[in-house]
């Protein structure tokens, strides 16, 4: 049976934010996801249209995958590379004088002990030279308002820049009567003014797509060239998309059955084609790897959330073997065939991972401004005109900054209190924490009554204090006795903490406000309150531009901030207390 595939490429017109489940996230995916792409097609079809390519299944969508233009001017068949998520199995080994090469990491096999093996992640492109894919792509920062019960406030979001083009593969149906309509409807869906994807599409962005191309293919599910394959041949098999499989056993969706679904699969298939039994089974010495995730998704025609089920992740590896030859032909004949379930949402895709042969190791930019000869790209309004500059010494813009990091303060700070309070050992009883906790009142952006506040705590220090060393009064012992620990060179007394933060002369060199990660091993970089509050900083230009404002701020306000992680962090020992 022959597989039909209509073939689209489509453009982004606007930005876009690129999401996998029903919340808003805060950074875009790097690809469309398939069932992305069929809400968007229920989105603007008519009536008849949603019953012959939604309701019966009709199209099988594919996602949608980021293609890298080839010196070929138009975007044809052949006008661009598609970047796959990379095989789970695969390194890159440093083969010395800036050589690298691709490996599988289940056989690889160093001589010199000196030799470098790093992991490839993300997307890459397979040719004779594999790379690594980025998209271009731009972080924005905005106040919504408030809609019902969603609390409105500052959101900060990564999106993909306009002009970022995708291939999609469409897959007719099997049990398909007319495919020339079926082709007709979609194009005509695909031609049509309005479709957009993405979350927000109709708020500060509109995630608009224009088709560049529409073309039909037979058995190709991808479109790399095919090659033939030899009897009991390792086969390595790579999901583009995530699987949901089930256990046979248990009836569950299961990530672990998909090696046996796979070998099923083609044994069926292999076997209707060649006329006799045709055995798949696992090549010896390479087992499966599998990652994990979870798959659920917004129903459109029930107006609800699908349930989450675990499902084997994009890149997954399974590497077979057939006791018979397999042509090109019949490869892509079996791999047009998806495995598992809700295949018509893009599930359940594989791949042959091609040999390749040299590793370019110099790695894709995670995040860039779109750029015209070097120089960055003005950030445009959706009317076209240039965005306004910022100045940042603004008084109005000064107001903004503030209530930006105010309203991100609260978290930030309850979160590093969380933190240390799960790191403190022998921690006082209520009791003793109660005879703090009593001369704070709740965290205040009035820095006239944190101030009091602190004095306060200051006063019950320094009195435990005048009346000899601290371990001379059975409070200050058992605050003295509870030890918080940061990292392996960094910990204090909690009776030291308290004394630092309520200090009336503020040390920014030692202060916990201002504590960092360890440049060794990068451990608690996201506890770190300057790292947690810099991502709403209203400057982009660069990741230490951001740093040095948010210092700066929590500088401004170290008073309101010390009050509060002391309050917070005498609340978190407490309820650490009672729990334990």
């Amino acid at each position: 049976m022959t597989a039909l595939f209509a073939v689209a490429v489509v453009a982004l017109r606007d930005r876009a934010l690129i999401t996998d489940a029903p919340a808003v996230s805060p950074h875009t995916l790097d690809h469309l996801p398939g069932r992305a792409i069929r809400g968007m097609l229920a989105s603007v079809c008519t009536p008849t249209e949603l019953d012959l390519l939604i309701a019966e299944e009709s199209v099988l969508c594919g996602p949608g995958l980021p293609a890298v233009p080839t010196p070929e001017p138009d975007f044809s068949l052949r006008g661009h590379q598609l970047a796959y998520p990379a095989a789970r199995t695969i390194v890159s080994v440093d083969q010395g004088r800036g050589s690298y090469d691709l490996d599988d990491a289940r056989t690889v096999q160093t001589r010199d002990p000196a030799t470098k093996i790093g992991p490839v992640a993300g997307l890459i492109v397979e040719d004779v030279e594999a790379r690594q894919v980025a998209l271009p792509t731009s972080t924005h920062q905005r106040l919504q308002r408030r809609k019902g019960n969603a609390p409105g406030g500052p959101f900060t979001e990564t999106v993909l820049e306009p002009g970022t083009v995708f291939e999609i593969r469409f897959r007719l149906a099997d049990h398909v009567s007319d495919p020339e309509k079926v082709l007709d409807t979609l194009e005509s869906v695909l031609t049509r003014p309005g479709l957009q994807i993405g979350s927000s599409a109709h708020a500060a962005y509109g995630g608009d797509l224009t088709l560049v191309s529409f073309t039909y293919a037979e058995n190709e599910p991808w479109s790399d060239a095919p090659t033939d394959t030899a009897a009991d041949e390792p086969v390595h098999l790579a999901l583009v998309t995530p699987a949901l499989v089930r256990n046979t056993h248990t009836g569950e969706h299961d990530p672990a059955a998909l090696p046996a679904a796979v070998t099923a699969n083609l044994s069926r298939i292999f076997g209707n084609a060649l006329g006799r039994p045709v055995s798949v089974t696992i090549a010896t010495g390479l087992p499966p790897s599998i990652g994990s995730t979870r798959i659920g998704g917004f129903d459109r025609g029930y107006r609800g959330l699908r349930p989450e089920s675990w499902a084997a992740a994009a890149g997954s590896v399974v590497t077979v073997v057939v006791d018979a030859p397999v042509s090109a032909d019949l490869w892509d004949r079996a791999l047009s065939d998806r495995i598992g379930e809700r295949i018509a949402d893009g599930f359940g895709l594989l791949r042959r991972t091609p040999e390749t042969l040299w590793w370019n190791e110099v790695g894709a930019e995670l995040h860039r401004q779109p750029s015209i000869d070097g120089t960055p790209a003005a950030v445009r309004l959706r009317d076209g005109t240039a965005s306004p500059t910022v100045d940042h010494d603004d008084a109005d813009v000064q107001v903004l900054r503030t209530a930006l990091f105010r309203n991100a303060a609260p978290r930030a700070v309850a979160d590093l209190a969380i933190w240390l309070a799960r790191h403190a050992t022998s921690i006082p009883s209520n009791s003793t924490l109660a005879r703090v906790n009593t001369l704070l009142s709740a965290p205040s952006q009035n820095p006239d009554a944190a101030s009091a506040d602190l004095a306060a705590v200051q006063h019950w220090v320094a009195s435990y204090e005048s009346e000899g060393t601290p371990d001379d009064r059975p409070v200050a012992v058992a605050l003295s006795h509870c030890r918080i620990r940061w990292d392996d060179n960094t910990s204090w007394t909690l009776f030291d903490l308290v004394s630092e933060l309520s200090e009336q002369s503020y040390d920014t060199s030692s202060s916990i406000l201002h504590q960092t990660a360890d440049p060794r091993t990068d451990r608690h970089a996201g506890l770190a309150l300057a790292a947690a509050l810099s991502e709403h900083s209203l400057i982009t230009s660069s990741t230490a531009d951001r740093l040095r404002d948010t210092e700066a701020w929590i500088k401004e306000h170290n008073i309101e901030l010390r009050h509060a992680v002391l309050v917070n962090l005498l609340h978190a020992l407490r309820n650490g207390k009672a729990q334990s």
